[in-house]
């Protein structure tokens, strides 16, 4: 869905944010030089992944089999696109509140203002059914066979759109987000195993995020419970707000388990699904800590939430098996809190409804 685009992005202009630290959940930043700034410029919150930012988080010494692993390569950029709500002097309030922190002490952030290429608006698939035969499900990944790709493939710079009542059966992955796809809704998908994983490692995937303000909902895994997957993952620095509502899974064995290397901004609620907020440490070619801001919020299946050096995880009101062994930040375990979903809850909070 979508022509493709996926040109680099040159900033039109940069300014340093001054702050020495910026929170999750902030929605204004300070910067060397407000003036260049007008209410509705598209900027990314950016920040290059730094030598001791590594370190810190314990993933600069990864190693696999005697191989050196590399979690978020030294001078990658972590980015949160954001516009600009209003300008005051310096400062900068911004639509959406931050989902990774700044800090001065292991970064250098900065906001980098940028013109959005030709976007792909408003597109929706619905009430349909796709059917792979024979059957791709649960098979090795190689380049001889045609079991790579996605059912459905969300292209960059695609917005506004929809997937809405389909039914996907017998593909490795199913509906895939790229990077800079935002305000997308996924409800009502159903995935349906017809065969049964026959690999250790590297499993299927439902849903595989890396793009924003991605809203999944009222979906499920189907078909064999015998079939190992994982339901809904993020990618690399894929960048939050993102969120998953009421998922239903059949087995212990599909998990919802974001899969590498500091995404952020992650809510997961009322799931039977295992929520898995874990170092994957040397796992793939070192995926580390995947995921910062992640919260887990009255799910009902197993929970186990470990928090990185640098961030934190949460896992609240959650009414399945906890892990306690974790440095998770966890509240309420054995017993659901108020309100019964914060997506809602925070949604009528933005429409002044609360």
């Amino acid at each position: 869905m979508g022509n493709g685009t996926n040109g680099r992005i040159k900033p039109s202009f940069t300014s340093k944010i001054t702050d020495k630290y910026v929170g999750i959940g902030a929605k204004t930043v300070t910067v060397e030089d407000g003036k260049q700034f007008a209410k509705g410029q598209t900027v990314f919150i950016s920040r290059a992944a730094t030598e001791k930012w590594v370190r810190q988080n314990g993933m600069a010494d990864l190693v696999r089999d005697g191989e050196k692993q590399t979690w978020v390569p030294v001078g990658n950029l972590i980015q949160q696109p954001r516009t600009v709500q209003a300008v005051s002097g310096n400062k900068l309030t911004l639509d959406i509140p931050l989902t990774d922190a700044l800090d001065q002490t292991y970064m250098e952030p900065y906001v980098a203002a940028y013109d959005l290429p030709e976007t792909n608006p408003e597109i929706g698939i619905e009430d349909l059914s796709i059917t792979l035969s024979p059957t791709c499900a649960g098979r090795v990944f190689n380049e001889s066979e045609p079991c790579n790709a996605p059912a459905i493939q969300l292209n960059p710079w695609m917005v506004d759109s929809f997937v809405r009542n389909v039914n996907i059966t017998g593909f490795n992955n199913c509906i895939d987000v790229q990077y800079n796809v935002s305000r997308i809704t996924i409800e009502n998908a159903s995935f349906f195993r017809d065969r049964d994983t026959d690999r250790p490692g590297g499993y299927p995937t439902d849903i595989n995020i890396s793009g924003t303000q991605v809203l999944i909902k009222d979906s499920g895994q189907y078909g064999r419970k015998t079939a190992k997957a994982f339901t809904v993952i993020t990618q690399a620095r894929a960048p939050g707000p993102n969120a998953v509502l009421r998922h239903h899974i059949q087995s212990d064995l599909q998990e919802l388990y974001p899969h590498q290397r500091w995404a952020h901004g992650f809510l997961v609620e009322n799931t039977n699904a295992n929520v898995m907020f874990v170092n994957r440490g040397t796992a793939g070619s070192g995926q580390g800590w995947p995921i910062n801001a992640g919260v887990a919020w009255n799910v009902r299946g197993g929970v186990n939430v470990s928090s990185p050096p640098l961030g934190i995880n949460w896992a609240i009101g959650s009414t399945g098996p906890v892990e306690l062994v974790s440095n998770g930040t966890l509240v309420s375990n054995g017993t659901a809190v108020t309100p019964k979903s914060l997506y809602n809850a925070q949604r009528q909070k933005r429409k002044g409804t609360a």
